[in-house]
């Protein structure tokens, strides 16, 4: 069905069967000779011949359509067919949040160097919301991220478990009447085993000032539900981009802020915060990986994203 497709594809890009013939090198009756086959073949007419310039008709667009799907697909074959065989390898590149590209894949990479030294290994700085394309067009190998990508077109693997936890400036005279609630770092580290008697009442906090993630962010998302449940909608005093940046102002004494507890175990020595346990479903959600599902892989790829998956943060 598409042994012609090139020949139909410049016909539809240049809307001239003239022009396109120039673009293939070859005569114009030629050309219009191997249409009109096609044309037979499949029983439709693909190109409106009386308009000017040339325009598909209903069945010619659908014929694009698949030419399109098709050629993609061809494209990826190649650039994974490659990638098996190129004896150099290609750079295996991660994307992710700034939490990740700074706390986290800097150390994994650090010791996967030393089990392989020869796999190239970059990090892509990214916001959630370009995962899905950085993937889809191969500027990337592998995404981490909170959301749910579509299933259709990326296989995903649980990475870990993180739980949202309520951070408030240790100056916040709110504090005083919490202690007994107030999480030490063990508990921050064994989140699970923190009773729920231990959870803070968030409904104390309503007249409070809040720093909150931008719309569209998971955690902007789980946040503002948690609020919900417990019957109020917060003060927001800033909308940030990033998580991180967001905890540093919380640390200014700006703020309240909805954190994830892993950047709270890797912050120890802070002491300009109190933390608090939320009882919420929205304050526990999984980190995912994220690849194509016609991504291939070479061995030594593979064998770092098994150590990816099993590396304990």
């Amino acid at each position: 069905m598409f042994d012609y497709n090139e020949y139909i594809y410049e016909v539809y890009v240049h809307k001239s069967f003239s022009n396109a013939a120039k673009s293939l090198f070859v005569s114009q009756p030629s050309l219009s000779n191997i249409v009109k086959k096609v044309e037979d073949d499949l029983g439709v007419v693909l190109f409106d011949r009386k308009s000017n310039p040339i325009q598909l008709t209903e069945a010619g667009k659908i014929y694009i359509d698949a030419i399109e799907k098709v050629m993609e697909l061809e494209k990826i074959t190649s650039e994974n067919l490659k990638k098996l065989t190129d004896s150099k390898q290609n750079i295996f590149t991660l994307c992710g949040s700034t939490y990740f590209c700074t706390q986290v894949f800097p150390e994994i990479i650090e010791k996967y160097s030393d089990i392989d030294p020869e796999l190239k290994i970059a990090i892509i700085e990214i916001g959630t919301g370009e995962i899905d394309d950085f993937l889809k067009f191969n500027l990337a190998d592998l995404g981490v991220c909170v959301e749910n990508l579509n299933p259709k077109l990326f296989n995903s693997k649980v990475w870990f478990n993180e739980e949202l936890i309520l951070a408030v400036p240790k100056s916040n005279s709110i504090n005083d009447d919490l202690l007994e609630f107030a999480l030490s770092y063990e508990d921050i580290t064994n989140l699970d085993n923190v009773s729920q008697e231990k959870c803070v009442d968030l409904k104390l906090f309503q007249n409070e000032n809040f720093i909150f993630l931008k719309e569209g962010n998971d955690l902007h998302d789980r946040a503002m539900n948690i609020c919900y449940e417990y019957g109020f909608r917060p003060n927001i005093l800033i909308y940030m981009d990033q998580l991180q940046t967001s905890y540093d102002i919380a640390k200014s004494g700006k703020g309240i802020v909805f954190i994830r507890d892993r950047i709270v175990k890797q912050d120890k020595f802070n002491d300009s915060l109190l933390y608090y346990k939320l009882k919420s479903d929205n304050a526990k959600r999984s980190v995912n990986l994220f690849y194509l599902k016609n991504k291939v892989f070479s061995d030594k790829e593979k064998e770092f994203i098994k150590y990816l998956k099993s590396f304990q943060l």
